[in-house]
């Protein structure tokens, strides 16, 4: 039953619209206002944007019935506070020239179609992407489903999406590169990066299925703090969206289309979500268990992904104290155990791809059944929205990640405990000036050992230490000022942060057989001071361009760097502080929207990773390097209910020597690549989306260089297609990725290491079909 709410009307920038147009861009304007709507019913949030704005609500009752909105504080435009309320919901809004306001339906693809949004990552604080001098992107939960019918990969959907980002299509241990350089991976705002001694799967943390959508700050940033040179990825968990409580089933069926029976990967999802007053609640529970993985000729291999069962338990519970005060608890626990260990073999770099061979007992230094990675994320998080005009934030949080691999029979774990307090307070000194300011406070520990023995260059005995236990304590405080000025925003942030390293000595007798060395321990401190300034243009409610200075740093993992060192007097704990200048436009029309930016960074003591021999660990060697990219991101609805779009990368980058300079490889630099997509929605129950991936190569060394990362790259075309059917009795969803069924090679991973060992395939065509109720 439609409802219509009576508001008197304000003389506003709708006074032209007068010819009934269903435009967002009614509201697009770059005026802010402050809002304060608080988490709850979505009709109440609603209800309170109306009153405040003078407008007219109509629309059916039922679109709205049972749904919850996590609501909205601070300053921004009408657009963006409307898109915040209703993300999620499935719903999407339009506005006519009488001031009314109308909900509907999203037929498959309207969501994709948005200019402004809303991110938490960048400042910590939700904040309107138009008013934020860097390039953001935001993955939304239709796009998350959409590449889930595909891959429960979470490398898989960025490295398709997001533009600028280093990851390969079937590669899930990979270093995460953003712009050539390291990426912080948060879940829930929560660190992931081993930091002292990066190992790689970083994103390998969280069911897909568990995600509400992911941020990703594209370039430098000091937000958070160290190991964000490139950027941030922020994978941030659902939370409940409805009253009533909802039960969500999903299971799904996946294999290789050369080898249907050996490569069956079955899945499990569910989750419990609803509210009980003011208390709202989301549990849930995924388990998969992946068999094989087989390349375009039917030979099995290498994708560490697969031979392995999953197990994802998490939730979050939030309850509001009061309309200004709040609090939630997010937890998630991730769980891998491999079925087979598996190794490369018989591989030679360019001619021969690598065997997959799978090792029996006899060449393990851990048992199978022993092996294993977890990872754990928990935050508690309280916040109030006035006290005394400023708005409190407060967040305790404890990760831990650890792993027992049973080829050299090592193993690290890593946690860390930490607490952040940050503060948004308007300053009278001039209108509109607002200071978000804070103190960060973080332990972390880390140790790699020996927990098998007899197999391979480290562990001769079990005990042996190859990183020796580090524990950093760390404080850091920061400010960002934040301006708008007529058509202009202007940002300002510094960042102060003290490192306390200690780090414990190994005897000879206690360290592994590689490096072989003692190591004597003792205080490491050092600090770092980062910047950032920006402006934002908006040269009409449509359009805006930005332009900003910011920079990141990292510590060059310090667990590296004590293999070839004796003690810890004799480590270099010296930032390597990346600066970055960035220049973009975005803009959204009628037909879609559009983002071009284009960057250039450089870094004074770039960590590069260097093997000296096989089999043994990498070490770093500090240079100077240089890296500059363009990144294009469009998307556009022409044509009734059809969608196109895509995003394109180019990146190139070198390093500073004495004699010259050297061209950065092809595991930091992104291969120039392009995407694209059409996506057709016939009838609202029946989506089909075909997409495309071309990887262009990239070939800046000698054929004859055997250097490690000097890897010339081929070029290679894939093409995915899935369908989504909304049914009375459920939603089913079909997936072929690779459906071509080319054999290529990824980039950053099998070519560019120039390694025999990495020289394997991705896999041939795979089919995944996925059935999904809610009761």
């Amino acid at each position: 039953m439609s409802f219509w709410l009576g508001a008197s009307f304000s003389e506003s920038a709708y006074a032209d619209e007068g010819d009934g147009k269903s435009l967002h861009s009614a509201f697009q304007d770059s005026k802010q206002a402050s809002y304060n709507i608080i988490a709850g019913p979505l009709a109440s949030a609603l209800n309170q944007f109306a009153d405040q704005n003078g407008l007219t609500l109509a629309y059916d009752s039922s679109l709205v019935e049972g749904l919850r909105t996590q609501g909205i504080s601070g300053k921004f435009t009408k657009d963006e506070v409307l898109s915040q309320l209703l993300q999620g919901s499935g719903l999407d809004f339009e506005i006519t020239g009488n001031h009314i306001l109308k909900l509907k339906k999203l037929n498959g693809q309207g969501a994709e179609l948005r200019l402004d949004g809303v991110s938490v990552t960048a400042r910590r604080v939700k904040t309107s992407i138009s008013s934020i001098p860097e390039s953001i992107t935001i993955i939304d939960q239709d796009q998350i489903e959409q590449q889930a019918r595909l891959s429960s990969d979470i490398n898989d959907l960025l490295g398709k999406t997001v533009p600028g980002v280093t990851l390969d299509p079937e590669s899930n241990f990979d270093l995460v590169q953003i712009r050539g350089r390291s990426a912080l991976v948060l879940i829930d705002g929560v660190p992931q990066n081993t930091l002292l001694r990066d190992v790689g799967i970083n994103l390998q943390t969280v069911d897909i299925n568990a995600v509400e959508r992911i941020e990703v700050v594209r370039g430098a940033s000091a937000t958070y703090g160290f190991g964000a040179q490139g950027g941030i990825i922020n994978i941030i968990t659902k939370r409940a969206s409805s009253e009533e409580p909802v039960f969500t089933s999903r299971v799904g069926l996946g294999f290789s289309a050369a080898h249907v029976d050996s490569s069956l990967s079955k899945k499990l999802y569910q989750d419990v979500s609803g509210t009980d007053g003011k208390l709202d609640y989301l549990f849930n529970f995924g388990f998969e268990d992946r068999d094989g993985a087989y390349d375009a000729t039917g030979k099995r291999t290498l994708n560490f992904g697969y031979e392995n069962k999953y197990f994802n338990l998490g939730g979050s519970l939030g309850y509001q104290l009061t309309d200004d005060q709040s609090t939630r608890l997010n937890f998630n626990y991730f769980r891998q155990d491999p079925d087979k260990a598996i190794t490369a073999a018989n591989g030679v770099f360019g001619f021969k791809r690598a065997d997959a061979k799978i090792l029996d007992s006899s060449g393990l230094a851990l048992p199978v059944d022993e092996a294993y990675r977890h990872n754990i994320n928990i935050n508690a998080q309280y916040s109030h929205q006035n006290i005394g005009g400023n708005q409190f934030n407060m967040t305790y949080f404890f990760q831990e990640f650890e792993d027992r691999r049973a080829q050299n029979g090592l193993g690290t774990t890593d946690s860390r405990l930490g607490a952040r307090f940050n503060v948004i307070s308007p300053l009278s000194v001039v209108s509109g000036l607002t200071m978000n300011w804070g103190v960060d406070l973080l332990r972390y520990e880390d140790v790699e050992k020996c927990y098998g023995s007899g197999i391979g260059d480290f562990c001769s005995s079990t005990g042996l230490v190859l990183v020796p236990e580090t524990t950093q304590d760390s404080v850091a405080v920061y400010g960002q000022w934040d301006l708008p000025v007529e058509n202009f925003n202007f940002s300002f942030g510094v960042r102060h942060e003290e490192f306390f390293v200690g780090i414990e000595s190994v005897s000879l007798a206690d360290r592994t057989d590689y490096p072989g060395k003692a190591f004597h321990g003792g205080d490491i401190t050092y600090n770092s001071t980062l910047f950032n300034a920006g402006v934002v243009y908006h040269i009409d409610d449509q359009m805006n361009v930005f332009a900003g200075f910011s920079q990141g740093f990292d510590v060059s993992q310090v667990g590296r760097a004590t293999f070839n060192a004796t003690s810890a007097g004799s480590l270099d704990p010296q930032p390597a502080t990346t600066d970055q200048y960035e220049m973009g436009l975005r803009s959204s029309h009628g037909w879609g929207r559009f983002e071009a930016s284009m960057f250039y960074s450089d870094s004074e003591l770039a960590a590069s990773l260097t093997q000296v021999a096989t089999n043994q660990p990498f070490i770093n060697t500090r240079q100077p390097q240089k890296i500059w990219g363009v990144e294009l991101v469009i998307d556009s609805n022409p044509i009734g209910n059809w969608t196109f779009g895509g995003v394109g990368t180019y990146q190139d980058g070198e390093v500073s020597k004495v004699s010259g300079s050297d061209p950065l490889g092809s595991e930091y630099i992104a291969v120039p690549r392009g995407t694209a997509y059409a996506q057709y929605t016939p009838y609202p129950w029946w989506t089909n989306r075909f997409q495309v991936l071309y990887s262009s190569q990239r070939k800046p060394f000698s054929d004859s260089d055997t250097t490690y990362g000097n890897g010339n790259v081929d070029d290679f075309f894939t093409a995915d297609f899935s369908a989504g059917f909304t049914t009375p009795y459920g939603q089913v969803d079909l997936g072929v990725e690779n459906m071509f069924n080319a054999l290529y090679y990824a980039p950053s991973q099998a070519q560019a290491r120039n390694s025999n060992s990495s020289y394997y395939a991705a896999q041939g065509t795979t089919v995944s079909m996925t059935y999904t109720t809610k009761w």
